[in-house]
C-alpha cells in the first residue's frame, strides 16, 4: 500500500499477523498470491462500479476498526465479576468509527436489563464480554458487506430486458465439524431447505405428473429431509429455542 494517500489509516494498522481475526488460520500468506496487487485490483473494481474515493476510505476504515476490535484485551478483577477494557486498540477502534470511547468501554462490559418496573445495569463476565466483542464485529462486518452488495447491484442494474438463463446450484455439502458455529448452522439449514425444494420439484411433482399422464415410470426412492428441517424450524425447534434463550 505504499504510495497511497492513506497515512491516517495506515497509522492505525499493523501486520496481518498482529491481529487476532486475521491470524487464526496460521500462515497469513499464500504462495502465488500478491496481496498488494489484489488490493489494487479491488480498488480499481470499486472505482469502475462508481464507489467514490471517500466511500472506499470509509470501507477500509471500518475494516481496520473491526481488526482492532478483535484485539481488545479484557481484564477482570480478582473475583472475575467486574471487567474493564483500556488499551490502544479500543482507542483506535473509537477513533476510526468516531464513537465515544467512554461509552464504548462501558457498554462492552455491561448490559442493560429492563423489567416492568425498573431498568438496571449488570456486569458481564470475561467470556460474555468476548462474545459481545465478537458479535459486534460480526454485525458491523455484515452491515458493511450488505452495503457493498447493494451498491454493486445498483451499479449493475440495467433497464434493458434481461435474458433468462439456466443455472446449476450445488445444494449438497451438509458439513459436520467437531464444533459448528452459528454461521455454519445457518448454512446447513439453507442447504437443507434447498434440498427440500429440489426433492419436491424434481421427484415428488414430476413423478406425480408422469403417473397422471400414464407415462411408464419407475418410482425413484429418495431421502425426505423434512424431519431434519422440522428439527430446526418447527415449533420448539432449534431456532425457537435459540430465540427464547436470546430473549
Amino acid at each position: 500500500m505504499r504510495g497511497y494517500p492513506y497515512s491516517p489509516l495506515l497509522a492505525h494498522l499493523a501486520r496481518a499477523e498482529d491481529f487476532f481475526y486475521t491470524s487464526q488460520g496460521g500462515d497469513t500468506s499464500i504462495n502465488g498470491m500478491d496481496d498488494a496487487d489484489d488490493f489494487e485490483k479491488t480498488r480499481h473494481a470499486f472505482t469502475l462500479l462508481g464507489v467514490k474515493e471517500s466511500h472506499q476510505m470509509a470501507i477500509f476504515r471500518i475494516i481496520a476498526a473491526i481488526l482492532h476490535l478483535g484485539n481488545l484485551e479484557i481484564e477482570a478483577d480478582r473475583e472475575g465479576d467486574v471487567c474493564s477494557i483500556s488499551d490502544k486498540h479500543l482507542s483506535n477502534f473509537c477513533s476510526l468509527l468516531g464513537v465515544e470511547q467512554s461509552q464504548m468501554q462501558h457498554w462492552l462490559c455491561h448490559r442493560k436489563l429492563i423489567t416492568t418496573t425498573e431498568t438496571y445495569e449488570k456486569n458481564m463476565s470475561v467470556q460474555q464480554v468476548v462474545n459481545v466483542r465478537n458479535a459486534l464485529a460480526k454485525h458491523i462486518y455484515a452491515r458493511l458487506f450488505n452495503w457493498i452488495v447493494q451498491h454493486i447491484n445498483k451499479a449493475l442494474h440495467t433497464t434493458l430486458k434481461q435474458h433468462s438463463f439456466i443455472g446449476v446450484l450445488d445444494i449438497y455439502g451438509f458439513e459436520t465439524f467437531e464444533v459448528n458455529s452459528f454461521e455454519q448452522f445457518c448454512i446447513n439449514y439453507a442447504n437443507e431447505k434447498l434440498q427440500q425444494q429440489f426433492n419436491w420439484y424434481v421427484f415428488k411433482l414430476e413423478q406425480e405428473e408422469y403417473m397422471k399422464e400414464g407415462i411408464p415410470w419407475t418410482l425413484i426412492d429418495f431421502y425426505d429431509n423434512q424431519p431434519c428441517i422440522d428439527l430446526i424450524e418447527a415449533k420448539l425447534g432449534i431456532l425457537d429455542l435459540l430465540n427464547e434463550e436470546c430473549k
